[in-house]
């Protein structure tokens, strides 16, 4: 009996699910790991993932842009060092002004932007005041590595929510 490639396919990709779904439990189960693993969530809702590297600086950074309630809204964050449990986050955040049609972001454009320098304690929400949106939110915990897949959701959603 042959399985047809479309099946063997669909049976290859819910491997890699579970795996990752599998990654992910076990990952959130270590309390000194090298990866900070932020939500971010905004007046509205849940923004995006950022995944920070502890070790490796050109992993350190994360860039979001996309719309936060009615508003245009972007944000990068680095990781700039590391205390036991805490870290010390860069912040720059930037509004922008809702016009229709297309748009274009650059990360870059986020440097210009003041840095807010904050501790952040993984297992500890923590709330930011940014001007022209209201409260952004902080959520995270450590880990020893960034799920394959969650990675490459991560990439999509960016690319999606740049567009």
């Amino acid at each position: 009996m042959r399985i047809p490639r479309f099946a063997f396919g669909v049976l290859l990709a819910g491997i890699m699910v579970l795996a990752s779904v599998l990654a992910v439990v076990k990952v959130g189960a270590h309390a000194d790991g090298t990866v900070v693993l932020l939500g971010t969530v905004g007046p509205n809702g849940p923004l995006g993932d950022c995944p920070l590297s502890t070790r490796d600086k050109d992993q350190a950074t994360c860039t979001w842009f996309g719309n936060a309630g009615p508003q245009l809204f972007g944000y990068k964050i680095n990781l700039l060092s590391r205390d036991g449990n805490r870290v010390l986050l860069g912040i720059r955040t930037r509004p922008y002004p809702s016009t229709p049609g297309a748009h274009s972001f650059s990360p870059f454009e986020l440097d210009t932007e003041p840095a807010r320098q904050v501790w952040f304690e993984p297992g500890e929400p923590l709330k930011l005041n940014v001007p022209d949106l209201g409260a952004l939110t902080l959520t995270g915990k450590l880990g020893y590595q960034l799920p394959p897949l969650l990675a490459a959701l991560q990439f999509v959603s960016f690319r999606r929510n740049a567009a």
